[in-house]
């Protein structure tokens, strides 16, 4: 694990691929704090229910292929150095010079603290710390006002609508 941005006592870390197993042991309390947030509008109750009973079976080995992936990297946020209240994604494509930010998401609880800001500013920097990509992209769903006020804030422009109806974000470092 890697500190890459702090905020008070909020601290964002990345878990680069091919971590060793605590590692997987972290991302995988942090997708289960995901799905078990009542308030956490990005997973309906059916796919709430299935992906904690599937974590439930599979444990941590269900999230292990993310660690492999050389073109991603997983980031946490966590309060107080020990609380995970967020987790987040970012895939990079070398051979389309092209970033994209995936899975950003703050613990209910902690929302309207301007957390998402330490994912942006971490995985802007994972980029440019490992990659040649010029251009940060990211999907957001028109009616999450929210995500799309922290993406204006951290400087990226609406680009266009894509053909699933999400509003594509971009930024050109």
């Amino acid at each position: 694990m890697k500190i890459m941005s702090v905020k008070n006592e909020f601290k964002c870390v990345v878990l680069e691929p091919a971590f060793p197993f605590s590692d997987i042991l972290e991302l995988f309390k942090a997708r289960k704090v995901f799905y078990e947030d009542p308030d956490n509008f990005l997973a309906d109750m059916d796919d709430r229910k299935l992906m904690l009973d599937v974590q439930r079976i599979e444990g941590p080995d269900l999230y292990s292929g993310d660690f492999f992936n050389p073109e991603g990297a997983e980031f946490i946020l966590y309060k107080n150095n020990t609380q995970i209240v967020g987790s987040a994604s970012l895939k990079i494509t070398e051979s389309l010079g092209e970033a994209s930010f995936l899975s950003g998401y703050v613990q209910s609880s902690h929302r309207g603290k301007r957390l998402a800001d330490l994912f942006y500013e971490a995985r802007e920097t994972y980029v440019r710390e490992h990659s040649t990509c010029s251009l940060l992209s990211m999907w957001i769903d028109p009616e999450n006002l929210s995500s799309r006020k922290a993406a204006e804030r951290n400087g990226f422009k609406y680009a266009r609508l894509n053909g699933m109806a999400k509003m594509v974000y971009e930024k050109t470092l």
